[in-house]
């Protein structure tokens, strides 16, 4: 009997394997569908978005022509043209100017300028051939001049972008290249269109409509699905324009050397998937004309992690399901062999407690992996300290001491916090202490070291119940805040000194914290708080004390304070990389063998 039941046990699991197996088969080709699906729907959405940017400039040009072409050039002058196009340019905020010229070397031009309304006329055929200029209140829906003045500068409106391509597209709409307009320097792009006058046939008029590009920024950044998506425009497969990290426009020529994973994805029609530093993106591109001879291709990357999440939840539920599956069978398996050999029930047994080993493994890393995620990645470090560096080593998996940079321009926050303990203890008061730091800073708008270490330690008392007497664990932290502007650093420290090292004198200055922690102190005391003037290059450290109390070396001491001064003053003319690399190699040459004691953090910023 306990044959048969083995037997069919062992085919029960073979068909549940085989069939979870083929479901996770049929499940990689959902994912395939559906990303694909998922592109091309959030592709057809974001470019209704362009076409929706580039439809009313081009309308607006319609209906100006339409209006203008039918009167004589000569019926036309600077205030029937303002009345006439500046409702259409507080309508569509995106233009930034409108320009008049033609054949005859007459220029009007009506642009926005720092919240003001300015005009440019200029008229060779005058006696004073400068050009003049206006500036205008707006008394509402119309312009009314308030101030007038002339220029020596002299120039040809026959030169201009919009008005030599509206002169080769035969009375059609014609879309510039992105070039430098000629009053700021600023980049944008026109679109313009010419027409014979009908009084004068030989008089060529051409007016334009014109936006900075950084109104394309704005427009990138609105129709990205996601908050790592790259949006790309390239106009008439010659020119592309992109965002750069900073929010600022960029254009560049399709043959210079542009990333591969560019060049890929503007030849790619259909959603495909791509590699981009070891992450993978689905992405592809579509062409849109704005004229006969200008045209749009618009190019979308999607990280696959930002749709794929539910699908990637729904394997690992059937992982579980099939350990379970297998769990499930191998213990209905036990119930029936009950003569098995007592070693052989030591060996489940066992297994068993390899298995919860393991389970209790991954749950700390999982606790890992949260309390990883509530301090900042090495990019959001540089990018809010710029030229920093940071070494975090836990002693186990988890930690308890932690690093904390928060932004507020022209304010940069940052601190290292020794929590009490580590492994999982230690992180636990990590995650409580970095509760309450995140609290003081973003819930009650605290600015001042001083005061935002005091609520701190407030609310982290709240957390433990204050009337709970055996709880004594609690926080070290050195917290900074550095004003990008003037290099003024506001600094408060509760156990922790902070190490500042001046760049021209490599002389490392000490500045004392309070003896007392984030926690509960026998006759404890508002914290103080220290400003100090920095100059550029000079070097601030923050640190738990891991280092320093590192056994070690060849009598196994502990490297102390003194040594890890010098050792900072040592590497402090080094560069932030290379310094990082020699702290490493010491603290790993000086502990050997030996165990690691306690947490380590280091965080460097340059100013």
């Amino acid at each position: 009997m306990n044959k048969a039941l083995k037997r069919l046990t062992f085919i029960i699991l073979i068909i549940s394997g085989v069939s979870i197996v083929y479901m996770f088969y049929k499940l990689s080709e959902t994912k395939l569908n559906v990303s694909k699906t998922i592109v091309s729907k959030t592709y057809s959405n974001s470019k209704h978005g362009i076409i929706s940017f580039f439809t009313p400039i081009s309308n607006q040009l319609e209906y100006t022509l339409e209006k203008m072409a039918h009167i004589p050039f000569s019926h036309w002058d600077e205030k029937s043209i303002n009345n006439e196009v500046f409702p259409g340019l507080r309508k569509n905020p995106e233009i930034n100017s409108f320009g008049l010229a033609n054949s005859k070397g007459q220029e009007y031009v009506l642009f926005q300028g720092n919240e003001k309304w300015y005009s440019r006329t200029y008229n060779p055929s005058e006696k004073d051939t400068t050009p003049t200029w206006k500036e205008y209140v707006v008394k509402g829906n119309t312009l009314v001049e308030v101030y007038s003045w002339s220029t020596k500068t002299k120039h040809n409106p026959k030169e201009r972008p919009w008005y030599k391509g509206a002169q080769k597209t035969d009375n059609e709409k014609y879309w510039t290249a992105p070039y430098r307009f000629n009053i700021n320097q600023k980049l944008g792009m026109s679109v313009s269109q010419s027409w014979k006058d009908q009084s004068e046939k030989d008089l060529g008029i051409t007016i334009t409509y014109s936006f900075y590009l950084d109104e394309v920024v704005k427009l990138l950044n609105r129709i990205k699905p996601t908050e790592k998506s790259k949006t790309y425009l390239t106009y008439n497969d010659t020119i592309l324009i992109s965002v750069t990290p900073k929010n600022h426009v960029e254009i560049k020529k399709i043959d210079d050397d542009l990333p591969a994973y560019i060049k890929t994805i503007l030849l790619s029609p259909e959603p495909k998937k791509i590699k981009i530093d070891e992450e993978s993106y689905w992405g592809s591109s579509d062409t849109f004309n704005l004229s006969r001879e200008q045209r749009l291709t618009m190019s979308i990357l999607i990280p696959e992690k930002d749709f794929l999440t539910s699908i990637n939840k729904l394997q690992t539920l059937l992982l579980i399901g099939f350990t379970s599956l297998v769990i499930v069978a191998l213990l209905v398996l036990a119930l029936h062999i009950r003569q098995i050999e007592y070693q052989k029930l030591l060996i489940e047994k066992g297994k068993v407690i390899e298995e919860k080993r393991e389970e209790i493994l991954k749950s700390i890393q999982y606790a890992k992996y949260i309390q990883d995620s509530m301090m900042p990645s090495n990019e959001e470090i540089q990018e809010k300290l710029k030229n920093s560096s940071v070494i975090h080593l836990p002693k186990d998996i988890v930690a308890g001491d932690f690093y904390w940079v928060q932004k507020h321009h022209p304010y940069v926050l940052f601190a290292v916090g020794d929590c009490t303990g580590h492994g999982v203890p230690g992180a636990m008061i990590s995650v409580m202490c970095q509760t309450a730091l995140n609290r003081s800073v973003l819930e009650f708008s605290l600015f001042e070291p001083h005061k935002i270490l005091d609520k701190t330690k407030e609310l982290f008392l709240e957390q433990i119940n204050i009337n709970n007497t055996h709880f004594n664990d609690g926080m070290d932290i050195s917290f900074c805040i550095l004003n990008r502007e003037n290099n003024y650093l506001y600094w408060s420290g509760a156990n922790n000194p902070l190490y500042i090292i001046k760049h021209q004198t490599n002389e490392l200055i000490t500045f004392k914290a309070d003896k007392q922690p984030i926690g509960r102190f026998p006759n404890s005391k508002p914290f103080s708080q220290k400003e100090i003037q920095l100059e550029k290059g000079d070097r601030i450290y923050l640190f738990t004390d891991g280092f320093q109390d590192q056994f070690g070396g060849p009598k196994q001491k502990k490297y102390n304070p003194a040594n890890f001064r010098k050792l900072l003053i040592k590497t402090n003319t080094l560069t932030i990389p290379k310094q990082k690399q020699v702290l490493l190699e010491t603290f790993n040459k000086w502990k050997g063998e030996m165990e690691q004691i306690d947490d380590m953090c280091i965080l460097v910023v340059e100013v």
